[in-house]
Order: C-alpha cells, then structure tokens, then sequence
C-alpha cells in the first residue's frame, strides 16, 4: 500500500505537473461513446477535436481504428453524467499496471524464490513504473497512447489470472484470465498473438499434468468462451462499419495521413519490413549532444522500407532491466530445479511477447510507445532472471541504474512531444515549465528556440480554444526567446487584437 501510494502520488505530479489538469487532450474514445450513446459507431469531428490523421474515413463519416473496449469505458462514465478523460485514463491505467506487475513478481517471490530479498521487488516496481514505456504511454494522454497502456494493463491481469491458475489448476482463474485476453483483443487486436501463446501454455501445463479429457475441455473452454465472443463482436464491430467482418479500415486510410502506403511495400503489414525494424528496435545506436535535445535516437538509416516515427529508441534504451532476462534461462531450461508451472509461465510470457514483437516488426515505422506491447511481459521474465542470483552486494548499483533510467524516461516523456504525432499539451506544458531549470543545468541555442516553438504553439492552441490572453502570454515569451520569426511577431499582433476586443465587451458591461 505505501508504494502503491508513493507511485499515485508520482504519477499525479509528473502526468499533470502538479497543475491536477485531467482535461481532454484529443477526446476520441469520449466521442465515439457520444456516438454509442445515440446509437452509431462513428465519431462527430469538433473543432476542438484536433488532428483527425488517424482517423478512418469512410461514406463521410470518421471512424476509430482502434477497438472499442475503451470507449466502453468511457461510456459507464456517460451514463452517469461524467467525463473520463483520456488522460486520465493513461494515468490509471499506468498506475494500476504497475500494481498488477507488483503482485505478479510478489506471488512469483513467494511461490519460487523465497531467498530473493523483498528490495529487489520494490526496485522492480519502480524501475517498471518509472523507468519503461509505461511512463510514456502513462503521461501523453493521446488516443493511441490510451489504447496502449489499457491493452497493457488487460494483458498484465490476464497474465496473472494465469500464475494463479498455475498455483492453483482453479478453473475460474481461466475465465478471468480469458477475459482480460478479450477485452485486449477487443482494445488492439494484436493481442490475439499472447492469447494464443497463453492458449498454448495452459494446453501444455494440463497435457504434462495428463489432466483427463474431460478437464482439458472444460479448462480449455473457459479460456477461450471470452476469447471467441470478442473475436465475433470484432468482426460484427467491422461489418457494422465497413461491411466486412475481416476489414478493420486501414486501405481507407488517406495516403498522405499514413506513411506506410508510402514506401515501396505498399501494405500495412509486410514481412520484408522485419529486418529494418529490427535495426530500428534493438541495434540503433543513440547519440548524446551538449545542446538540446540531448538526447537523439533517430532509428536505423537509411530507412527504405520503413518511415520515420516519432521516439524511436532500441530495445536497451526501452529498460536496461530487460537484459537480466538472461539469466532466467537457468529457469526456463528443461533439467533445473524449477517447477513445470514456473517454467510454462515464464514460457508463455516469452511466446507472447516474442510474437507480439515479431509482428511489430511487419509494421510500417517502429515507435517507442510500441514497446509497451511487449515490454512489461518482458520485464516478469527479468525479474525472475534477477531473483535467481544473489544481488545484496549490487544494491547500492542498482539503485543508480534506476534512477538513470527513471530519469531518461521521464525526459523522453517530456521532451520528445514535438515528433509525435499527435501533440500532447500537457507534455508542452510541462517542458516550458521546467525549462528555467533546464537551462540552468544544461543552457543551449537549441534549447531556447525549442521553447520558444513550444509557447508557440500553445499559444495557437489556446487562440484555437478562444483563450486570447492565455495565447497572448505564449506569444510574448516566444518573441523574447525568437525576437527575428515572422510567424511568431503575426501570432503576437494576432493575439493582441483579440485581447483588446474581448476586453471591450467587458468594459461596456461595467
């Protein structure tokens, strides 16, 4: 309970910067809720909506790429006269993954490795929480960023439902198990590939158990009852949009908004991206500069099959955590000490991550925020590499790696917002504050030209909001920071102007 605490408490501060703002940020999973309510699957562009790139157009009307199982979520809230904003949303499901992760290495440490000491895990939580893309996805609340960290978090309970059942060969933890696996499904359906890894794993753990036939129907049926029903409302939710029960809309998608259909292999999903990607994932070097952005990771060039995405970053920049794996191959080996239930476990987490990374690596452009598909099964398979060896003697190193890479994290969290896609204002927000220190610490022409971009910018998001004066602010630490910018010195006289005339309405009611 004290670290659940002490991590809400980081998670509150650093996702809102101490401001508590929980507003929405695109709002996407809210409309299409709206849309539910009134009894359509499409969304209602708003002006203040923002970009609609990723969205699918099709017989004049947007539609979600995403699967609908957040915006069931914000439904119950709707339904209550409530708003869950996506951000906030991020924010819990960041929070409460990193819960589950903790009850899965403490059930881990006292089923199989008792000698391991209790610091190890509370290091383990932070470093998942902090120090992973769980805090990118956590602190960018945009539309795909909140469909990552759900899926995450569903994958993550299905995980443990599964070490339960492990434990105890309980039916009902299938069920449970298979449920977080649907409503994964149902959120990005990628995530049929650990389902299918955790359909094999606990094939496998009943035909070693030489469970009777029976069982193995029964448990196997519980398991994928969810699984079946989330695949016939997936193909219902696409034919009730497209008409096609196997088309999630992607060939709709315009050309100039998706970067995939720009490259020689034309389709969404090619095997011959594979090895590029792989370059991109794991061998990319990273390169550190005395200006800002001081840290760049730019992927693996020259890019010929792939396009550039936003944040990429190797497998090793994802968590350095993630190389203690290694060692849990004295688990995972047949002629170990390890019992069967430990080592399917770890087996499965292994399978589905490994797909799940594979099938990434079809895809047009790696991205960071991508890594918390695959990361956090990654990060139950360092832990138990970790727990097998003796690490009282590297504590105090351990301590440094983690707040290194906590600290590298939260600065890509927040100082990486202007190559994403979509613009996180709260990230926006949260760099010009800190900025002041920044300079102190690590001053640069770059840095002072970044923020004066960034004000910018919030300054025609707050004009686009109706907000003059708040824009009028922006603007002016712009034009002190970039005194020689055209588009700057418009936005300035812009914003000026709309001061004056709100304030005379104002003036006339006195």
């Amino acid at each position: 309970m004290v670290l659940a605490g002490i991590l809400l408490v980081a998670y509150l501060f650093l996702g809102t910067w101490g401001q508590f703002d929980f507003s929405d940020l695109m709002g996407y999973n809210n409309l299409l809720a709206d849309g539910l309510l009134q009894g359509h699957l499409y969304i209602a562009p708003t002006p203040a909506q923002g970009p609609l790139q990723d969205m699918v157009p099709f017989q004049g009307h947007y539609y979600l790429q995403w699967g609908p199982f957040p915006a069931a979520l914000h439904l119950i809230f709707r339904l209550f006269d409530a708003t869950l904003t996506d951000r906030a949303a991020c924010l819990v499901a960041g929070w409460l993954s990193a819960l589950v992760f903790l009850e899965i290495i403490l059930t881990l440490r006292r089923l199989y490795f008792p000698a391991a000491p209790r610091w190890l895990c509370s290091w383990f939580f932070f470093a998942f929480a902090l120090a992973t893309p769980t805090c990118l996805v956590a602190f960018q609340g945009t539309i795909y960023h909140e469909s990552i960290a759900i899926a995450a978090l569903l994958l993550l309970a299905a995980f443990g439902a599964l070490l339960r059942y492990l434990e105890s060969v309980q039916a009902a933890w299938l069920l449970v198990a298979g449920s977080g696996l649907a409503a994964a499904v149902l959120t990005r359906t990628s995530y049929a590939l650990p389902a299918a890894a955790v359909v094999a794993a606990v094939g496998l753990f009943l035909w070693i158990r030489r469970s009777p036939v029976r069982t193995l129907a029964t448990h196997l049926a519980l398991l994928l009852l969810p699984l079946a029903c989330a695949g016939l409302l997936t193909a219902a939710y696409n034919y009730a949009r497209f008409g096609s029960a196997f088309e999630f809309g992607l060939q709709y998608l315009p050309a100039a908004g998706h970067e995939a259909l720009q490259h020689a292999h034309s389709g969404v999903f090619d095997l011959r991206r594979a090895p590029e990607n792989f370059c991109h994932y794991v061998l990319a070097p990273i390169r550190f500069g005395a200006d800002f952005p001081w840290i760049t990771h730019e992927g693996w060039k020259p890019r010929r099959t792939t396009g550039r995405a936003e944040d990429m970053s190797s497998l090793f920049l994802a968590s350095p955590f993630l190389l203690l794996g290694a060692l849990a191959w004295t688990v995972l080996r047949r002629p170990g000490p390890a019992a069967p239930a430990l080592r399917i476990f770890l087996l499965a987490a292994v399978a589905a991550a490994s797909l799940t990374f594979f099938s990434l690596l079809c895809f047009d452009g790696a991205s960071r925020r991508y890594m918390q598909d695959f990361v956090p099964l990654l990060m139950i398979v360092a832990f138990a590499g970790a727990a097998t060896r003796s690490w009282d003697r590297w504590r105090p190193a351990a301590g440094l790696v983690l707040l290194a890479s906590a600290l590298l994290h939260v600065h890509l969290s927040f100082c990486q917002f202007a190559t994403s896609a979509a613009v996180d204002t709260n990230a926006m927000t949260t760099f010009v504050a800190i900025s002041p220190l920044l300079r102190r610490i690590a001053p640069g022409r770059k840095l002072d030209d970044y923020e004066a971009i960034t004000h910018n910018d919030l300054g025609v998001i707050c004009l686009q909001a109706g907000q003059a004066y708040e824009a009028l602010g922006h603007f002016e630490r712009a034009a002190q920071l970039l005194p020689h910018s055209d588009r700057v010195r418009k936005n300035l006289e812009l914003a000026r102007t709309l001061s004056v005339q709100h304030s005379v309405p104002e003036r006339s009611n006195r």
